[in-house]
Formats: structure tokens, C-alpha cells, sequence
């Protein structure tokens, strides 16, 4: 298994989530704590193209923007939203093949 760091960086998360997860980014954004003019501003910025949405939310998220709550930045959190979103095929694809530090 690959190694990844705890606090997930985004060209992990661009590989191994973002391009997966299509219309879901939003409601993984909300299960993030992330506020809805963040996800509001995000989808219009980036016409609702799924995999630029979820690249800028995760980015914001991972830089502790205003409005994007108080959660960890860890992969465990992201993995836990994930799972809540319903995407549990993203979260067995990334702990099939990486392991990380922590």
C-alpha cells in the first residue's frame, strides 16, 4: 500500500477523490461542515462542473477558508463524509490501496 500523510493533500485527494465523485462533491461538502454560500459561491464559479467544484471545495476545506467549519483535516474525515454521502466505493478504492501516517 502507498503511503499517504494524515492531513490529505490535494493532488491525493485529486487522484483519488475528486474525479470519482461527480454530483456528490456538494453533499460530501455539507457532510464537511462546509457553510452553503461556500458551496453556493463554488458551484457558480465553476458552472456546476462536478470534478472543478469538488477540487475548489476540497482546496478551501484544506486551507481552513472562512466558512468551512471546524473539522480535522485528516483522511479519516474526509473518509467518514464520504461514507455519509453514500460513496463508500471511494472510501474502499482509497483504503484498499493506501495506508497513511498517524
Amino acid at each position: 500500500k502507498r503511503l499517504l500523510h494524515e492531513r490529505p493533500k490535494i493532488d491525493d485527494l485529486d487522484d483519488l477523490v475528486i474525479y470519482r465523485l461527480r454530483d456528490d462533491w456538494n453533499e460530501v461538502g455539507t457532510n464537511l461542515d462546509i457553510q452553503g454560500p461556500v458551496l453556493g459561491r463554488v458551484k457558480r464559479e465553476h458552472h456546476n462542473i462536478p470534478e472543478k467544484c469538488a477540487s475548489n471545495m476540497f482546496d478551501e476545506w484544506l486551507e481552513h477558508s472562512p466558512g468551512t467549519g471546524g473539522k480535522e483535516r485528516t483522511w479519516k474525515t474526509v473518509l467518514t463524509s464520504l461514507r455519509d454521502s453514500g460513496r463508500e466505493d471511494i472510501v474502499e478504492n482509497v483504503t484498499d490501496h493506501f495506508t497513511w501516517e498517524g
